[in-house]
């Protein structure tokens, strides 16, 4: 029980750091983008799988749905894994129960085809008040001392330089208690 608590620990550390990392590289301007022929539903299939076991450990079912048919963009596969990570880990940490989906598939806006990468849960939710704050640096949408969950609020502002770094929007909708 030591050992694993341990562990996550260590897992969060890094991922702090990490995070604080990519936002040094973001203020500097020095990300590097590597367009490469990816497998959007593959890639989030691929990331999908890592989080079973977190879903699992919470008793969340976690449900993947996949385009039957790849859809491959050309983009940053280090990058778009790193936003779909950061969504699915929130979505499993602010959900207390029931589940989580992610689902990849392909739209259309005119003559332009675009994959959807999307991540709904049945958590805690949030309020419409607090929309934009939540894509700010070091903000989440309960904050101070009475919060109820760990992190640095780091996660979705990057996240959303990723985005519009590969040229993608990035939005939510969501419902206290919804």
């Amino acid at each position: 029980e030591i050992a694993d608590h341990i562990d996550r620990s260590g897992n969060r550390l890094l991922g702090t750091l990490n995070s604080i990392i990519d936002l040094s590289l973001i203020e500097a301007n020095k990300n590097e983008i590597d367009k490469q022929p990816v497998d959007i539903c593959s890639l989030v299939e691929q990331k999908a799988d890592i989080y079973k076991k977190y879903a699992s450990s919470k008793n969340l079912d976690l449900h993947i749905h996949i385009n039957e048919h790849p859809i491959m963009s050309r983009t940053d596969q280090r990058l778009i894994g790193h936003v779909i990570s950061n969504l699915l880990d929130n979505a499993i940490k602010y959900t207390e129960s029931g589940n989580v989906a992610v689902s990849c598939k392909q739209i259309s806006t005119g003559k332009r085809f675009w994959a959807m990468i999307s991540v709904k849960d049945s958590g805690i939710g949030i309020d419409k008040s607090d929309f934009a704050k939540i894509f700010e640096r070091f903000r989440q949408s309960s904050e101070g001392q009475n919060r109820a969950y760990e992190g640095m609020g780091l996660g979705l502002s990057i996240c959303k330089h990723f985005v519009e770094l590969l040229d993608g929007e990035i939005w939510l909708e969501s419902e206290i208690g919804g």
